[in-house]
This record gives structure tokens, C-alpha cells and sequence, in this order.
């Protein structure tokens, strides 16, 4: 058997062991191992646990323990700070006021610290999440310049503020709803300044005495913002209530549909007052000045009732699959564009009493979807307020009287 043999774990830990430089125990011996063990006197019977802790804090068994003043001791070191630390200890102790006073110096300090790391906790938390003064700043300018119709000056703004790098990460525009801030400057760039009143028809025929938000010029603008959103933010069903492409698919078709509605009710108070302003110079009762105005108002018919149909055809194929078929907002917004498209089926003018009832069909079935989405609603667990319940619980003998206007089943607001 050879004498060469392996040294042993116990060796190896041993022979490897970082000896640890000489410290001070005791004021008069320089101990060069740890200060514990059997050989060490241990006068305050110290658990050999707490003895290696007092070691490593430099400290000598005879001091008191530390624990006991520091809370969180040994994971917080001792304060070395001689301001804080040596001054706060009276020279003289009389019936225990200098344990008070040292107790409560050592809360003062607690507090301090406490403080100064919840103020660099908000320091920092207000960086990272972007809310520092030149982002509050523009936001609040956004807006304020968007109540008085300056939208060059928003526009400015928002682009000032979508360069900023709060944290060192790009602007959320999630977050404060800079998406619909985006989308509201778009729509309305070119919009001549809000003065407080109302345009006349000598200053703007074609829009004397009516208001709309926005400019039907910048749909395309708005319709490819809205398709660039839908591409970067799309569903995530493990966050299902944070904002993705659902809450910007129904932002987009509201605008067109709003747009669409807009147009159309401009376009007709355009003509009657154009038809008003006919009759009142040249007037000829031979003539039948109906003829040409019911034309005009025909063709806005169409124009809105086919861009009605590409709306719902759209609507129809993104509500084929969840999230968008269960999601109450389209729903509604689905039956609201079913009852405008139903109003747009009647014509100016019927020529026979048989295409009357075909366009009578007609606009029932597309008042029934609009009922089918308000009952899924409904079986979703869903609510529906005033306007959409008079929808809901619309009687057959309703739809077909003759004295309803045409136009009278959409509450564009209410539903």
C-alpha cells in the first residue's frame, strides 16, 4: 500500500482555507485565527453563530450586541458615521435618561435613511416611467391647444414629446392615450382656428350653421395610422384588458362611420338650403323644382349607403373570431352601422308601390342584425342603456309606419 496516498476533502479544505489578516479581540492580544472556539473566553455566553458574526462586524465578544439598537443587524452594518454614531452618546447617564436619548437618536437616524431612499425610489420611478417635467408639460400644452383649436401648435407639441426618451426607453403612446391624441391631430389638421362662433353662408356655404369634427380630407391619413397600430399592438391573450389592436380597430370604424353620417347630413343640408335659396329668387309654379334636388340628394344616398356596405362588410369578416365577435364595443358599434345602412336603403323617391316593399324588406332585415348584435350583447353578459333598448324591443307595426322619418333610427350619440 502506498504511503503517497490523495489528501482528503478535509485536507483540501484545509490546505486552501484564505487565512484571514490578525484583528483586534480584546484591546491587548492580536489573535491571528477566528475568535471562537473552545479556547476563547466567551463571558456572555454568545451562540458560536453570533460569535462569528461579531468577528466579522469587528467587534469583540465582551461588546454589546448590536442586534438590539440596529434592526435588521448584521444584513445592515454598523453606522461608522462619528457625527451620528459617537456624538449621539451622553457623557453622563441619571436615571436612565441617556438610554432615551440615545434610543431616540438612533430612530432619527432611521428615519433619515428611510427617507432619503423613498425619495430616490420616487426619483427614480418618476424617470422610468416618463412623467418627468418636460413630458407633463407637453402633454398638458397637447391638450390645451387642442380645446382651442390650434392644431399646428398640437402638432408641434406631441412631436416634441414623442422624442423624448424617459428611462432611456421610447414613449409608450399607450399610456395618457397619445394613440387617440395622435389620431384627434390628424383628423383635424387643416382646421382653421376655433374664433367662438359658428360659420355663415356668405363665409362657408357648405357649412353654414353646422359643426363636425374633423376634416373628411384626412380619413386616408387617419385609416393608414390606425393600420399601422393594429400591425405594432396586436392581441395578447394573456393581457386582455391592456390596449391593442381591438381598442384601435373600433377607434377606426367609429371615425369612418362617423365621417360617412357627417357627409352625408352636410350634403343634404347643403342642397335644401341651395333648394330654399331657388325657389325664393326664381320662382315659377309651372316648374317642378323637386326634380333636381331630388337627384342630388339620390346620389348622396348612394355614395353613403356603398361606403356603408364596405364598412359592415369589413366589420362582418373581424368579427368572425374572438376576441372581436365576444367584444361589446364592436357589437354595438355593429348595430349602430346596421341601422344607418337600413336608413340608407330607402330612396328619395319610391316609383312603385311593389319597390316600396322590397325596400321595406330590406330595411328590416338590417334592423334585425341590429337587434342580433344587441341580444349578444346581452347573452355576453353585457348592459345596454335607453337607446339601444328601444332598438332591442321595436315592434313590427312600428317598423312599418309610414310616419317615421327616414333618417330616424340612427341616435349616432345614443347608441
Amino acid at each position: 500500500m502506498s504511503l503517497l496516498n490523495p489528501p482528503s476533502f478535509s485536507q483540501l479544505s484545509r490546505t486552501n482555507k484564505r487565512k484571514l489578516p490578525p484583528t483586534a479581540y480584546d484591546g491587548s492580544s492580536q489573535p491571528s485565527s477566528i475568535p471562537y472556539g473552545s479556547s476563547i473566553i466567551n463571558p456572555l455566553s454568545h451562540s458560536p453563530g453570533l460569535v462569528r458574526q461579531f468577528f466579522v462586524a469587528g467587534l469583540a465578544v465582551t461588546d454589546a450586541n448590536p442586534a438590539d439598537v440596529i434592526p435588521d443587524f448584521p444584513h445592515r452594518g454598523l453606522d461608522r458615521d462619528p457625527a451620528s454614531s459617537r456624538d449621539v452618546e451622553p457623557d453622563s447617564d441619571v436615571d436612565g435618561s441617556g438610554d432615551d436619548k440615545t434610543a431616540g437618536g438612533q430612530s432619527d437616524r432611521n428615519k433619515q435613511v428611510k427617507e432619503k431612499k423613498e425619495t430616490k425610489t420616487r426619483k427614480i420611478r418618476s424617470e422610468a416611467n416618463g412623467r418627468g417635467d418636460y413630458y407633463e408639460v407637453l402633454l398638458q400644452s397637447i391638450h390645451h391647444f387642442l380645446d382651442q383649436g390650434n392644431i399646428g401648435r398640437a402638432a408641434r407639441a406631441y412631436g416634441l414629446l414623442l422624442q423624448l426618451r424617459p428611462g432611456g426607453k421610447p414613449v409608450d403612446i399607450k399610456r395618457h392615450n397619445l394613440w387617440a391624441i395622435g389620431a384627434e391631430i390628424l383628423m383635424r389638421e387643416g382646421e382653421p382656428p376655433a374664433d367662438g362662433r359658428e360659420a355663415t353662408s356668405e363665409e362657408d356655404p357648405n357649412r353654414a350653421g353646422m359643426k363636425r369634427w374633423g376634416r373628411a380630407e384626412n380619413m386616408n391619413k387617419v385609416k393608414a395610422y390606425f393600420d399601422t397600430l393594429i400591425s405594432l399592438h396586436p392581441y395578447d391573450y394573456k393581457h386582455p384588458r391592456a390596449i391593442c389592436a381591438v381598442d384601435f380597430w373600433i377607434a377606426m370604424l367609429s371615425c369612418e362611420i362617423y365621417n360617412t353620417h357627417t357627409e352625408h347630413v352636410m350634403g343634404l343640408h347643403r342642397v335644401s338650403g341651395e333648394e330654399a335659396m331657388d325657389i325664393s329668387d326664381n320662382f315659377d309654379p309651372d316648374e317642378e323644382p323637386w326634380s333636381q334636388t331630388n337627384q342630388r340628394k339620390e346620389e348622396l344616398r348612394l355614395r353613403a349607403s356603398a361606403a356603408m356596405r364596405a364598412i359592415t362588410k369589413r366589420m362582418d369578416e373581424l368579427m368572425r373570431e374572438p376576441p372581436y365577435s365576444k367584444n361589446a364595443h364592436l357589437l354595438r358599434l355593429r348595430a349602430m352601422a346596421a341601422l344607418y345602412a337600413a336608413d340608407l336603403l330607402v330612396p328619395v323617391a319610391q316609383d312603385s308601390q311593389s319597390s316600396a316593399r322590397d325596400v321595406q324588406r330590406a330595411r328590416q332585415a338590417e334592423q334585425k342584425v341590429a337587434r342580433d348584435m344587441l341580444i349578444r350583447i346581452v347573452n355576453n353578459g353585457g348592459e345596454l342603456d335607453a337607446a339601444a333598448m328601444a332598438v332591442l324591443n321595436a315592434q313590427d307595426e312600428s317598423e312599418q309606419d309610414s310616419t317615421i322619418s327616414v333618417y330616424s333610427s340612427l341616435p349616432i350619440r345614443g347608441l
